[in-house]
């Protein structure tokens, strides 16, 4: 094989070099794709507005939700139970009078709201419901084999599960405060007027009102 001027040597430097200019290229342009493949799936897409949605046929649904204020250390949960056709199955109100511990406020009255609306589900022998919350470290808690929630109140996950056993089939759903906006008004109406209620029928006039501007509209 001739080489003209240029000796083997440099003819294969040449290759060499050239070879590696393109793959430079083509490591460039893979790590400009990947950023960004990367970068369009951490956009942040707007979420809609979500509101309750009603249970399947035989199911009833639980929403929970829980309210503290630091500065007071006064505390609310608030438990709702629906059904299907959205009909009032129990509203619930437990007021905490301090309490809490410093730093994991939030997690403890959630998961004791949990308990509550699971405890009151086994006293009504509820045999089909969904449980909702707002919490996603107490649901993925419930759901999943290892405790997301402060190992303070991994005693309170022990006690759900236990309960939930006398239950037929149950499912525990992590959803936006905007579908769970009645138990979370509740919930705050417990902290701010120091009370605990258990209504089935006749609600207070405030609380009938969250419930029908929260009904999901039909076609």
């Amino acid at each position: 094989m001739q080489f003209g001027l240029y000796g083997k040597t440099d003819v294969l430097k040449f290759f060499r070099t050239k070879i590696l200019i393109e793959l430079s290229s083509l490591d460039s342009i893979n790590k400009l794709v990947n950023s960004n493949a990367q970068q369009s799936t951490n956009v942040n897409v707007p979420q809609q507005d979500v509101k309750w949605i009603p249970p399947d046929y035989e199911f009833l649904k639980c929403n929970t939700d829980a309210s503290f204020k630091k500065e007071t250390l006064q505390g609310g949960l608030g438990l709702i139970i629906k059904d299907f056709a959205d009909t009032n199955i129990a509203v619930q109100d437990i007021h905490i009078n301090g309490g809490m511990r410093d730093g994991t406020e939030v997690e403890e009255p959630e998961c004791k709201a949990m308990k509550e609306v699971v405890a009151l589900a086994v006293k009504l022998k509820l045999k089909k419901v969904i449980l909702e919350s707002d919490s996603e470290v107490l649901v993925k808690s419930i759901n999943g084999p290892d405790y997301f929630v402060h190992w303070l109140y991994q005693s309170l996950i022990l006690d759900i599960e236990f309960m939930l056993r006398s239950i037929e089939s149950w499912r525990c759903i992590s959803v936006r405060r905007d579908a769970n906006s009645v138990a979370n008004k509740i919930a705050k109406r417990a902290r701010i007027m120091g009370v605990c209620f258990n209504f089935r029928i006749d609600l207070p006039l405030e609380i009938q009102e969250w419930i029908d501007q929260d009904k999901p509209v039909l076609d």
